[in-house]
Parts: structure tokens; sequence; C-alpha cells
């Protein structure tokens, strides 16, 4: 209602901004009456437009009944330029007109269609279609601004399920590391829960947002690893390298994910020597993760699906659109993958 309030308000007033420069020779007694007048005068553009509108686009032409509405939208167009001019005769002038003076009559009016058709008919046409024009425009900007609403709090709603798959994949695997080590009483049990305990407070307090630190996030991995590497022999060899020349942002677990899915296709798997290599880089272009494994024989004949591979994929697909690669390679010793991140993609 407010904004129907102010747009016949501005139409209004440029009407009367438009009629004083119009007649600004009329004299002050035809001046001092304008505002009256060219508010009064205006009515019938008022109810022609939401006749239109509300009747002829919307229930007609809306409805896909094009012959109807356009007949019925000449007829309507005519039947209110004959009370327009009528309104303006009878009423309008009467306002500023000094008595005393003619007034048409009403089959004057119908029998003059020339002049209502170059007068009075173009103006209740254009005041129409520029209320049908800013009221749709409105309306589709509203529907768009709630859909986005609806498709940012859906995309919120499902990242923070696929946070849920995670996060409980992750703390299985880790209690069931802690689990190993006390049935074998190992010292090194102690340094285990502590890692633990530094692991569960980034994933319980530090994960809320939809991005987190680079550096917090290779933190976060390397005490995984150090967590992982009490439960392995020597044998195990973990290549990790980081440069990050530019801080970044990165959403939380991913990385780790993919870490996880190569201690548990590549070590645990693995019963020969196996090899865990993970590279991270960040420079002000890209940012870039990279993780390998080789692959036992075992695993060779199964083809890999990971259900964390797939959470990983539609965060990132929520988060970056079309704004990063994810690159899987597998050959006969080696599995890996590859994350590149655009920075600064507008």
């Amino acid at each position: 209602m407010l904004k129907h309030f102010i747009f016949w308000t501005v139409f209004i007033l440029f009407n009367l901004v438009k009629s004083l420069a119009t007649f600004k020779d009329k004299g002050d007694v035809y001046t001092s009456k304008l505002p009256i007048s060219s508010i009064i005068g205006n009515l019938p553009d008022i109810i022609t437009a939401y006749i239109v509108v509300y009747i002829i686009f919307e229930k007609l032409i809306k409805k896909r009944k094009y012959l109807l509405g356009t007949l019925s939208f000449f007829i309507v167009i005519y039947i209110m330029s004959v009370l327009n001019r009528l309104w303006v005769v009878q009423v309008v002038e009467t306002i500023y007109r000094i008595p005393p003076f003619e007034q048409e009559s009403f089959m004057e009016i119908i029998n003059e269609p020339r002049h209502l058709i170059a007068y009075y008919m173009p103006s209740l046409v254009l005041s129409s279609f520029v209320f049908a024009a800013v009221k749709y425009y409105f309306e589709n900007e509203g529907k768009h601004l709630k859909q986005l609403e609806i498709e940012k709090e859906k995309s919120s709603i499902e990242l923070k399920t696929l946070k849920g798959q995670l996060n409980p994949h992750f703390l299985f695997n880790t209690l069931n590391n802690i689990y190993s080590l006390s049935v074998m009483n190992s010292p090194q049990t102690s340094n285990a829960i502590a890692k633990l305990s530094e692991m569960l407070d980034f994933v319980l307090f530090k994960c809320d947002d939809q991005l987190v630190s680079l550096k917090n996030e290779l933190a976060l991995i390397r005490n995984y690893i150090a967590l992982e590497k009490l439960r392995y022999t020597d044998e195990l060899q973990i290549n990790i390298t980081s440069d990050i020349n530019v801080p970044a942002k990165v959403p939380p677990l991913i990385l780790l994910s993919l870490v996880e899915n190569a201690f548990k296709h590549g070590a645990s798997a693995n019963g020969g020597a196996p090899e865990i290599t993970i590279d991270i880089t960040s420079n002000e272009k890209t940012v870039e993760f990279f993780v390998s494994n080789t692959v036992s024989a075992s695993e060779k004949t199964q083809e890999r699906k990971s259900i964390g591979l797939l959470n990983i994929k539609k965060q990132l697909d929520l988060i970056y659109g079309t704004n990063y690669t994810l690159d899987i390679d597998t050959n006969a010793d080696l599995f890996s993958v590859k994350i590149t991140i655009q920075k600064n993609v507008n």
C-alpha cells in the first residue's frame, strides 16, 4: 500500500509540474488552483490503471485470454476516456474557470471521438502501462530476493548437513585409534588424547563459519597425522609440504577428509610400504591442495566410492560454484586428489 501511495504521489507531482510549466501564463488565479485540480484531475488515470492491471492483465492476459483481454483493454480505455473528459468538464474545470462559461454535454463528448483519441486515450494508456511496469518490476524483484533467501537458506542447511556427515566419520576413526592404543596400554595414549582434544576444539567451536583459516586447517591436519602415525610402524612414509605465501580461507574439514581418505585407502589397506604425500600452496590467485596415496593390491580391484569425496564435491559446488576444480586421478599404484580454488573471482 505504501508503494502505491508513493507512486501516485510522484505521478501527480510530475503532472502538476508539467501543468505549471505549460500554463504559467494563465495568471495567478489559475495557477493557485492547479494543485487541487491536478489531484482531482488524475483520479480517472488512477482508476483506469487499477482496472487495466488488476482485471485485464491479471484476470485475462495472464490466463492467456489474449483476444478477450485486448478487446477489453480498448473498450475500457475508450469508456474511461469518455468519463475522463466528462470529469474534466463537469468537475475539474469548474475549480479554476470563472463563470459564466459553457460546458460540453455528454453527447457532444461522445460525438467527438477524435478529441478523445488524440488527448485522453494516450494519457490513460501511458499511466496504466507505467503503473503496470513499476508494479511488476517490484513484484519480480521481491520474488527474486525471496528466491535468493530461500536458496541461501537451503545452501546453509545443506552445508550443515554435509558437515554433520563428515564430523562423525572423523570422530569414529580417531576414537578407534585411541581405543587401539589403550588396549595395548601404550604410553602414547595420553598424547593421543591431548591431540584429539585440540582437534575437537577446532571441530566443535571453530567450524561454524563457512570458511576457516587455511593455517588452522593445516594445523588440524598435522594433529591428525601425528595421531594416525601412532598406529603405524616406520614403514609408513608421510611427506607433507606447505607453501602459504598469501593467507587464505577454505571450507572447514574438507582437506582433513581427503587426508583421512588417504589413510583409509593408502595406509590401512596397504600391507607393503605405504606412502602418503600432501602438498598445500596458497598464492595471490589460487589455493591448491594435493594428496596422494599408494594403492594396495586389494584396492586396485575395487572402485573407490567414498562418502567423504561425494560430500566434498557437494560442499565445493555450493560454496564456489564453477570457481574451483576437483581432479581425481587413479593409476596402477597411486590414487591422488587435487583441489584448485580460484581467489578473488567476481
